[in-house]
């Protein structure tokens, strides 16, 4: 599973920046020599590798920043009074966020839960709303739900895509798979998904 182990914002997670950085400027300053295909082919490898960590953890900063910037803190207090049923913030740790090219970052988010239990006492499905008001549904970017969805329709076969996901170390629940296999507009997908988890909130 490819995972960034450093909470997005941190200075551990800053460290692993630094890091992928200087090697990658290693690479420009320094240049390899491939002396056969094999050699070419592992070290295209190791630069690609490098530099989708490094995507991921841009990315991971621009998705807590976003979170914690005061435009989204009342995005989401608005969000909260337009809610069909009373929401209350629990705390929250934070939450894995899977991005365009597979990897998953931790960032930290405000945790909801509509108020009350239902029947049997069991408590309501809680949920990110700053996630949901970036179009982060079921924890994957709308980057990663393109992706998804692209695969899904050129092989024909959710289970033939969730393969081929799990070969490139990205193993997902073939049910989250299903419903990230549908066309995604980026300029519609954040509401439409408020508008489901509305829904299922009842």
């Amino acid at each position: 599973m490819k995972q960034i182990q450093a909470v997005a914002g941190s200075e551990e997670y800053q460290a692993r920046l630094d890091e992928i950085q200087d090697t990658l400027r290693d690479y420009l300053e320094n240049p390899r020599s491939a002396q056969s295909p094999e050699a070419l082919e592992k070290l295209e490898q190791e630069i690609r590798d490098l530099t989708e960590k490094l995507a991921a953890l841009v990315t991971g900063r621009q998705i807590q920043h976003s979170l914690d910037c005061a435009q989204m803190q009342e995005a989401q207090s608005k969000l909260m009074t337009e809610w069909p049923h009373r929401l209350k913030n629990h705390d929250s740790e934070g939450v894995w966020v899977r991005t365009a090219n597979g990897y998953e970052i931790w960032v930290r988010a405000k945790y909801f839960r509509r108020k009350g239990k239902r029947s049997g006492k069991r408590r309501y499905r809680g949920f990110y709303l700053g996630l949901l008001l970036l179009g982060i549904n079921e924890r994957c970017t709308c980057g990663f739900a393109a992706e998804a969805s692209l695969l899904a329709a050129m092989l024909g076969s959710l289970a033939e895509a969730g393969h081929v996901l799990a070969e490139r170390g990205l193993r997902i629940d073939i049910k989250v798979l299903r419903r990230h296999a549908y066309p995604v507009d980026s300029g519609k997908y954040a509401p439409q998904s408020c508008q489901r988890r509305r829904s299922r909130m009842g």
